[in-house]
């Protein structure tokens, strides 16, 4: 028995000791692939990222649940439980960074990448900042890259002065802007951006 109950301590202790080493292994992996000087300014860059409008943020928020507020460590934890896992606006930097490298590798190599420059982004910029990035990058498809070309382009109106309707629609092409094309799918798009305007009817009813 008391052998039994030693090799049980051992192979624990190893399960432990094997877990954590994973981690660290994972946690600088992106020093496989960038400096610190890259990463420096990459993070500078989405510091000085321009900011959306609030009411942005809000639908985003309602849209894309914790995403702005939670790591993708414990997103990922979430969706365990829920099995609905939203990747985090650092997550979609990661891979924005990746494949403006034009990174050609194995796919569970790649993942380990994104997962790896996401924990490091999320350590010196925020998800709100890593959001204002991404969206004037991001590409809102018909030649709109960026969240104020597509601004344009939609609705023919600089971003700040867009309605909620018009913002709601926005937030809905960032889930996929190829699927819901205003130009394409107008009725799909309309439908989707009434549901998320029924969302925060409900939340700014319910407070």
């Amino acid at each position: 028995m008391k052998k039994y109950l030693k090799t049980i301590k051992v192979v624990l202790i190893l399960g432990i000791l094997f877990f954590v080493g994973c981690y660290f292994y994972a946690k600088n992996y992106w020093k496989n692939f960038s400096s610190e000087a890259q990463i420096l300014a990459l993070t500078t860059e989405i510091r000085n990222a321009k900011k959306l409008p609030e009411k942005f943020y809000e639908l985003y928020k309602i849209e894309n649940p914790n995403t702005l507020t939670h790591s993708l460590n414990r997103l990922m934890v979430t969706a365990i439980f829920t099995s609905d896992f939203i990747k985090p606006p650092s997550s979609s930097v990661a891979i924005f960074y990746e494949n403006s490298k034009e990174f050609k590798g194995v796919i569970y190599r790649y993942k380990l990448r994104e997962i790896s420059l996401s924990w490091e982004i999320e350590s010196k910029v925020s998800q709100k900042e890593c959001l204002n990035w991404i969206a004037a990058k991001y590409d809102f498809m018909n030649e709109a890259i960026g969240i104020e070309s597509a601004s344009n382009l939609y609705f023919k109106k600089n971003l700040h002065k867009l309605t909620e309707r018009e913002l709601a629609c926005l937030v809905i092409m960032m889930r996929n802007p190829s699927l819901y094309n205003p130009f394409r799918r107008k009725e799909l798009v309309d439908k989707k951006t009434n549901e998320l305007l029924a969302k925060l009817k409900d939340k700014n009813s319910s407070q």
